[in-house]
């Protein structure tokens, strides 16, 4: 893994890659080289649909995610 580049991927295949020098905010701030969290999105509609017609309650089951550190 390339310290240079943030870097997304999804059960091992890389999603997306990103220089972290070009990642700025105007200010010169980068904020992917801030500590972070993870956020499980517990989002009822997909892109914005209409769950109206959904039975409730439903199950949100996470089975496991994994967190990479650098030592």
């Amino acid at each position: 893994m390339d310290r240079r580049l943030h870097q997304t991927d999804l059960d091992g295949e890389l999603l997306n890659e990103v220089d972290l020098s070009i990642i700025t905010n105007p200010d010169g701030f980068n904020p992917i080289q801030q500590p972070q969290y993870l956020l499980l999105n517990l989002a009822i509609a997909f892109n914005g649909g209409d769950p109206s017609s959904t039975e409730f309650p439903r199950k949100y089951k996470v089975d496991y995610f994994r967190i990479y550190q650098r030592k």
